[in-house]
């Protein structure tokens, strides 16, 4: 079930997720909580690179507002693995490894990447580390978020894969993400799409299903929407910025809209909830 999400379609689709057929088995129509005692963080990001590469100044804000989030949520801190920088491809191996020492065969496990693209396919060796450590993990209950660059090529290989649980890419594997940065003087520093996916978890217009949830697929629906209309009302809005995108991905953005569009497998039985709205 791999899928591209466009501004127009992106309420249709998430209601319609469980019930869309593809090349695997559609999943059911519920949604399950998740135990914080019970769940595993595993937060990779990288702000400062080696040469070769542009660094990403943005303090590190991403993971720390995604750890402040579970947190909150009650997770404990040693459930939680955070590396800030100087992230190897080892280091990547090793957070598989730490997941599969800690968290039992019935938790469930977010597992957050942002960093360049490149980086994560040169620098992390990504195709050959990543998805076959993944799939190996025996939680059901599983996340993958990545936050990058071409990030829809980074779970390409998920499509099939049913032991793979839910893999989400924030951008499509032909587009360059964009994380706003201080001296650009725009409202949101860091990842767009983090800004408004832990914003939406809270916040009502995400329940699509009007069940009083918020699941992870309606709160990244929501962040996946409002990352498009902030491209087009506050970047695309500064000319300079319109022309340094379209220099770098080869295209006039503002005539392929919506813009980023996010990509998908889903292979959970039930769809994660975030929050219970009437708490």
């Amino acid at each position: 079930m791999y899928r591209k999400t466009t501004l127009l379609l992106l309420i249709i689709l998430i209601i319609s997720t469980l019930t869309l057929s593809g090349c695997t088995e559609p999943t059911a129509a519920q949604s399950t909580s998740f135990d914080p005692n019970n769940t595993f963080i595993v937060l990779l990001e990288m702000n400062n690179f080696p040469d070769g590469y542009v660094d990403l100044p943005v303090d590190f804000i991403n993971s720390e507002q995604l750890k402040t989030l579970f947190s909150d949520i009650g997770v404990p801190d040693e459930n939680m693995l955070i590396q800030q920088d100087e992230i190897s491809s080892t280091d990547l191996i090793d957070s598989f490894a730490w997941l599969e020492l800690n968290a039992p065969e019935n938790a469930t496990v977010f597992f957050y990447i942002g960093a360049h693209g490149v980086y994560i396919r040169d620098e992390l060796s990504w195709h050959f580390n990543g998805p076959k450590r993944w799939n190996s993990l025996p939680q059901k209950e599983k996340i993958l978020i990545i936050d990058s660059c071409h990030a829809g090529e980074f779970i390409q290989s998920f499509t099939d894969e049913p032991n793979s649980g839910l893999t989400y890419a924030i951008c499509s594997a032909d587009e360059v993400q964009w994380w706003g940065a201080e001296d650009e003087g725009m409202p949101i520093i860091g990842s767009i799409w983090v800004h408004y996916f832990i914003e939406g978890i809270s916040n009502p217009e995400s329940d699509i299903n009007l069940d009083g949830n918020v699941s992870f697929l309606e709160a990244a629906g929501y962040a996946a929407s409002m990352f498009s209309t902030y491209m087009v009302e506050e970047v695309f809005a500064v000319g300079g910025y319109l022309e340094r995108y379209e220099q770098v991905h080869g295209y006039d953005a503002s005539k392929n809209l919506p813009y980023p569009n996010a990509v998908f497998n889903d292979h959970l039985d039930e769809d994660i909830i975030m929050k219970v709205l009437d708490q």
